[in-house]
């Protein structure tokens, strides 16, 4: 939801679980785009102010964010940003591939109309976004791409771990956005989500999750080659040579 339309609800008029999901939401997205860049502080008072709540909701949305691994709180410090850890990444995106292909293995939802839709509308909006790219533009339509994916996952607890997982990791990517070769970039999203346009077109569970597996694998690999070559030395060792 765009945050001007966030700010406008009368979030008090929700219920306790629909008030819970969209600061979650919010926040997370905040945390994703590197609005909040790792280490920021975040404090119970001056959200509960922004969303109109009472500090109760916020205090039960990050504690969320922290399970998630997003944020972290120690006792008597203020709750921060979490930091994002080159080490922990081979292991995150192995999981994440391993997660994809299980998805499609254990059979995905129908694809309807709209979810082609939707994949083509993405294609058009990144030749359109050739011309002018930026940072935050590339991340929203990168995330509008991963809930495409997502809401074919059939399984509930599959779907919410595959959706962790995903932002656990995507901050990486905005983290390096201003390095890349846009051209490239773009070329590779465009027939990469014109592929699964075509999988999602005979409903090729199988063939969608091996494809997404190669999608966060390849991303895995450009993020390497974008990346300092002292902090990115871990990941070559493991990846480099390697089959997705």
């Amino acid at each position: 939801m765009p945050e001007e339309n966030l700010l406008s609800l009368n979030l008090g008029a929700l219920s306790a679980a629909e008030r819970f999901e969209i600061i979650h939401d919010e926040i997370r997205r905040r945390i994703c785009f590197l609005i909040y860049p790792p280490g920021s502080p975040l404090s119970e008072t001056a959200l509960a102010s922004e969303f109109g709540v009472s500090r109760t909701p916020i205090r039960s949305v990050l504690a969320q964010l922290e399970a998630e691994g997003l944020i972290e709180t120690h006792h008597g410090a203020a709750t921060r940003v979490t930091y994002i850890e080159i080490q922990t990444l081979r292991d995150e995106y192995e999981l994440r591939m391993n997660l994809a292909e299980l998805a499609g293995s254990m059979g995905l939802l129908p694809a309807t109309q709209n979810h082609i839709s939707d994949l083509e509308d993405i294609c058009e909006e990144l030749t359109k976004f050739r011309k002018n790219p930026t940072s935050l533009g590339y991340a929203q339509i990168n995330l509008r791409f991963h809930n495409v994916i997502l809401g074919r996952v059939r399984n509930p607890s599959l779907r919410t771990l595959i959706d962790r997982m995903y932002f656990r990791t995507s901050r990486l990517w905005v983290e390096k956005i201003p390095h890349v070769d846009w051209d490239n970039e773009i070329t590779n999203f465009i027939n990469q989500v014109r592929l699964m346009a075509e999988m999602f077109k005979t409903n090729d569970d199988r063939g969608s999750g091996i494809l997404q597996r190669h999608i966060i694998y390849t991303s895995l690999l450009r993020f390497v080659d974008y990346g300092d070559e002292e902090e990115v030395a871990p990941l070559k060792s493991s990846y480099r040579g390697s089959q997705a």
